[in-house]
């Protein structure tokens, strides 16, 4: 005999481990190029405590996730690290700003990765202009 029929209990999805990755750059403008070189890179579970900054500068850093075929998740933009709008004392002992283009810098960035993102690209955009600098697979030692 057979038992009657039943619908299969329901199934919880397994929850995504939540991810973040630290990483150390070092950017520098040699010959008219822009290089980005990673330093180093940490992956750890956890979750942010809150979103990231997001610039408006014109000519930025944009951090991008892309998934295995390449589809972008998400991203946000920075700062460009080799240049920076500094504040200083003027002869009228006055504030004044000035952009300063140092040649080369280190910085460092912590991102939520989505969880299904394989890859981390960096871009320089510069107005309507972007530039890959550097393509990072997250998963990889």
């Amino acid at each position: 005999m057979h038992a009657p029929y039943a619908e299969p209990p329901p199934t919880t999805p397994v929850p995504a481990v939540a991810r973040l990755l630290f990483a150390t750059f070092k950017i520098a403008h040699d010959s008219n190029a822009t290089v980005l070189t990673l330093m180093a890179k940490h992956l750890v579970k956890g979750t942010h405590k809150s979103d990231p900054e997001t610039s408006t500068a014109t000519n930025r850093l944009q951090v991008v996730q892309l998934n295995q075929d390449g589809t972008e998740l998400t991203g946000y933009y920075l700062g460009h690290p080799l240049r920076k709008n500094v504040e200083y004392l003027n002869e009228h002992q006055e504030y004044s700003t000035r952009w300063v283009e140092l040649p080369e810098a280190e910085f460092f960035i912590r991102v939520a990765l989505e969880p299904t993102c394989v890859y981390l690209v960096v871009y320089e955009v510069n107005g309507s202009d972007k530039l890959k600098l550097l393509s990072v697979n997250v998963n990889e030692p």
